[in-house]
């Protein structure tokens, strides 16, 4: 097969299951709407877009990981983390700016050192990113000490979760312009093209002259970043630091980058399916909470999503084998 083919091959992949995963958005904005009254009112839209900006940004990153081949299941405890430092910070009289660049370095640390995990010691990503997912959670812990919240934070502290800019939710510009970021990475960056090629066929991106060890490094200190960033405006929308925040977290993300069409073995992923697999997270949760149903009714839903992200994957992929055969 010639890239030209490969290249028609992998649109035509993007394409059926971002048909697919709109079809499951309208589905279940038809079904709360039904079910869940104002869930079109402005108030419960502008809850969507705050709520939905956590997965959304985190994912971005994560797209790019996993479409590497690589998974990071540490990016809920660097939430709990940066959310928490955050809080402290300006609890402590330390201006906004200043707190918001520590809390989110420390999420970057939190994916630097990750990074050394996988590709310096060579550990399997599951284990050592879980590994580290339970050391920075027991960091937050340590750090929050007999504090369960941190409250008393000032009025300005909420502004980068609940600000507006006019009549838009500041939420909503940051989700834009992100998006964007990362829309241009996936059409126009070597970094999307190598980070491909590595999921694909991590022994042909060597022979290549592609430098894995770098690219993998940055796409952990990247997802590290996103995952501070994520946490650290929870704590503003919130407006108080928790350490028993994000917990379940990296698995909505990793649903979210699965239903948008990212392949869990790598090779191929969507920026624009992870936004939409976001949504349909987002809106569940929402959606169960208005419809006054009990929480675990979302932990089954989710896990069938996650195994009909699984299927999708692979249908399309034997479909598109079948007619290439053919």
């Amino acid at each position: 097969m010639s890239g030209e083919e490969k290249k028609v091959k992998f649109y035509q992949q993007a394409y059926f299951k971002n048909i697919f995963i709109l079809l499951l958005l309208l589905v279940f904005v038809i079904i709360f709407s039904i079910i869940a009254e104002g869930f079109f009112s402005y108030n419960n839209l502008v809850n969507i877009i705050r709520m939905s900006i956590y997965p959304i940004l985190t994912g971005l990153a994560v797209t790019i990981l996993m479409a590497a081949g690589y998974i990071d299941l540490s990016v809920g405890s660097t939430l709990a983390l940066s959310s928490l430092v955050f809080a402290m910070l300006v609890k402590a009289n330390i201006s906004i700016f200043p707190s918001l660049i520590i809390a989110v370095l420390a999420g970057t640390a939190c994916g630097f050192i990750n990074s050394l995990a996988v590709v310096r010691l060579r550990i399997t990503p599951v284990i050592a990113t879980l590994a580290s997912a339970y050391i920075i959670r027991g960091i937050t812990f340590i750090i929050a000490g007999d504090q369960a919240n941190i409250r008393g934070l000032p009025e300005s502290f909420a502004y980068l979760g609940r600000g507006f800019v006019g009549p838009v939710p500041f939420q909503l510009i940051l989700i834009v312009v992100f998006v964007l970021i990362f829309y241009f990475i996936e059409r126009r960056s070597l970094l999307w093209k190598y980070s491909i090629a590595i999921g694909g066929n991590p022994s042909a991106a060597i022979l290549s002259g592609i430098n894995v060890v770098g690219i993998v490094s940055i796409l952990y200190i990247l997802t590290g970043t996103l995952a501070g960033l994520s946490g650290a405006i929870m704590a503003s929308r919130l407006t108080v630091g928790q350490k028993l925040i994000g917990y379940g977290f990296e698995l909505d993300v990793i649903i979210a980058v699965l239903l948008g069409g990212t392949s869990f073995r790598g090779g191929e992923g969507s920026i624009i399916g992870t936004v939409i697999g976001a949504l349909i997270i987002t809106i569940l949760g929402i959606g169960f909470n208005m419809a006054g149903m009990p929480s675990f009714y979302q932990y089954v839903i989710k896990g069938v999503l996650l195994i009909l992200a699984v299927l999708m994957d692979n249908y399309v992929k034997a479909r598109l084998r079948k007619v290439g055969a053919g």
